[in-house]
């Protein structure tokens, strides 16, 4: 499950995805829409990073990979 979170700790969920390559470029895309809808609206939450979490072998959710460098890239 890809989520995005704040600096203060907000998340919301954004996708389901099947590997770490999807969720980057869903995380994008996501940023992107996120921005353009801050630039167009003012509201809504700016994504500080957005982290991948999956259910490991003994069946606990566990953090898979955290992705902050597309948000600190200019597009």
């Amino acid at each position: 499950m890809l989520i995005a979170e704040s600096e203060d700790g907000r998340y919301e969920p954004v996708a389901v995805v099947s590997n770490v390559g999807e969720a980057r470029e869903v995380a994008s895309q996501d940023s992107l829409d996120r921005m353009r809808r801050l630039s167009e609206q003012s509201e809504g939450m700016c994504p500080y990073s957005y982290k991948v979490w999956a259910r490991g072998i003994d069946g606990k959710q566990q953090l898979a990979c955290e992705i902050q460098e597309l948000l600190l890239s200019p597009t």
